[in-house]
């Protein structure tokens, strides 16, 4: 333990010695790290059917991997909240250095993490569509659902129950002195407080605006917008995948007008003095029928369905 607490020390007099501007992109780093270590939980845990019918062997699962995002955060030296509270304490309660360092700390190092989430969050979750499988995306809106219905006590103390189970993942991981032991020691707290279900303040910064993510652009009239968007692409892209484009390609044909279609090379010319013909427009309800949007059967699903019928 003595040994544990120097390291603590000087690990502390290196975090509060950093520029605000150094300190930001480390703090950035870690909160993409963890939520890297959010989406791999989410997608190890909830990517095979009855995952709810067996809730023990799914939070097993996904706290098999949440570990990741403090592994990484720990070899790369990046700054993540939760772990800064067990390293700079110790120093403070000593009287080394002020508490204003320390909150200067905290509050530059929270509000990278949550940057850094939000942008993995983002661009290489929400904009490339990895949760565009009905399982995920229904998970993720389930998991940000019930996290944000918690009463204030509840989570206040499952927060601190996590926090404590970093803390000690955190010290474990500077108890050993080779790659294995430290990642050993980082792992089963870490493992703990997912199958526990406590709530990490920076877990949350991705799991949250995930599931908001998600379903905002992937329930409901998710799937009408990424279909619009095939159906007037489809015929010079064939059937590529569109996901992740409903923040980005207009929609015109919500409303039910009809939009002309792209003219290639060897496509036949457009007649203004008739009406124009099924290869020319398209109504959204032509290239998504009404009844399937009610069902919610998937606009990929639905275009299968065409080409075999």
């Amino acid at each position: 333990p003595k040994e544990v607490l120097a390291l603590a020390g000087s690990s502390a007099a290196d975090k509060l010695q950093n520029t605000a501007g150094k300190t930001l992109i480390l703090a950035f780093l870690a909160g993409a790290y963890i939520a890297i270590g959010g989406l791999f939980s989410l997608m190890a845990g909830f990517g095979f059917p009855g995952a709810a019918e067996a809730p023990g062997f799914q939070r097993l699962l996904s706290g098999a991997v949440f570990p990741l995002g403090l592994i990484l955060v720990v070899f790369t030296g990046a700054e993540l909240f939760t772990g800064n509270n067990a390293v700079l304490m110790p120093g403070a309660l000593g009287r080394r250095y002020g508490w204003g360092k320390v909150a200067r700390n905290w509050t530059l190092v929270w509000l990278g993490n949550f940057a850094g989430a939000l942008f993995f969050t983002y661009f290489l979750v929400v904009l490339p569509g990895v949760l565009s499988s009905e399982m995920w995306r229904e998970a993720a809106c389930n998991i940000a659902q019930a996290k944000v219905s918690l009463p204030w006590g509840t989570v206040f103390l499952r927060g601190v129950g996590a926090n404590w189970l970093v803390c000690l993942a955190v010290w474990l991981g500077m108890s050993a002195n080779d790659v294995p032991g430290r990642m050993i020691g980082l792992f089963f707290p870490i493992m703990c407080f997912v199958v526990i279900g406590y709530e990490h303040c920076i877990a949350n910064m991705f799991f949250i605006p995930a599931g908001h993510a998600a379903r905002r652009t992937g329930i409901g009239g998710g799937a009408v917008r990424r279909q619009s968007g095939s159906g007037h692409a489809r015929q010079h892209r064939g059937r590529r995948s569109l996901r992740g484009r409903a923040v980005l390609v207009p929609q015109p044909e919500i409303s039910g007008r009809k939009f002309p279609r792209q003219q290639g090379r060897g496509s036949p010319a457009r007649n203004p003095g008739h009406e124009p013909s099924h290869t020319h427009a398209v109504r959204i309800h032509e290239v998504y029928p009404p009844e399937y949007i009610r069902a919610g059967v998937s606009a990929q699903a639905y275009q299968r369905k065409s080409i075999n019928s």
